[in-house]
Order: structure tokens, then sequence, then C-alpha cells
């Protein structure tokens, strides 16, 4: 995967340069609209493939949204990239991989996702056993 998330990279920093290019032109609605879907939309495309890969390769990604979040509010390379994305409401690359396949889980067990989704889910049979945090503990001090 680590291939994969290179060239993405690569491919939306040069979308990014070509953007800023033309920034000085552009009111902040314009550029934001363009950035994601220029680049953002990229990023979220079938990403729910990189849930659990580790930290390192994810944070390429990140730098990546980090670096398009300061083009759309004009700030310096330096500023703090989680004060943009909070002010663009826009979700880390992490967050929005885990929204996705939560999402994706959740409309599959209440019927809304398409069959094949439906599928390769099912729901866990109840247990006939009932175990609780508070009864756990309880049976952990009387022994």
């Amino acid at each position: 995967m680590k291939e994969h998330i290179t060239l993405q990279a690569r491919s939306e920093s040069l979308n990014l340069h070509r953007i800023r290019i033309i920034r000085n032109y552009l009111d902040h609605d314009t550029c934001r609209t363009i950035v994601q879907a220029l680049v953002i939309s990229h990023l979220d495309y079938a990403n729910a493939i990189l849930m659990g890969l580790p930290a390192c390769d994810i944070n390429t990604l990140q730098r990546v949204q980090n670096r398009a979040a300061k083009l759309v509010l004009r700030e310096s390379k330096f500023a703090g990239a989680k004060v943009c994305l909070k002010s663009l409401h826009w979700l880390p690359i992490n967050q929005r991989i885990k929204h996705k396949v939560l999402s994706l889980v959740f409309k599959s067990l209440n019927g809304d996702a398409p069959q094949y989704l439906k599928n390769l889910l099912r729901e866990a049979p109840k247990s006939k056993y009932r175990l609780q945090i508070t009864d756990f503990h309880k049976i952990k001090k009387s022994h």
C-alpha cells in the first residue's frame, strides 16, 4: 500500500501546486470548492482499504490534507494544521477512514447498503450469558 499512498500523495500535491498558482484570483468559497473537488475527494476515494494501516503510512496523506487546508485559509506553511482543519470542519484522514467504514457497517446492518455488502456482515448471535463489567469486578474481588 505504500506505493499506492505515495502515488496518491504525489498526484494530490501536484493538484495543490496548480491551485496555489491561481489562489490569488479565487475567493475563499471557490478555492474551498476546487480543493474539495480536486484533492479531498481523491483522498476520500476508496480510503476504506487503508483501515488498519500504520500511522506512518496515513501521515503521508494527512500532510497533503494539512497543506490543502492551509491553502484554502491562506495560512503559512508553519501554521497549525489542527486549527485549520477544525475551522474548515474537515476530519483528519484517519477519522475520515473510520467514519467511512462505520457508515458502511451501519448502512449494511440497517438495510441501506448494496446487497453485496449486506451479505458480508452478520449480526452476532445473542449470548445466553450476560456478563457486565460491574459483575466482572465483583467476581474478581470475591476470589
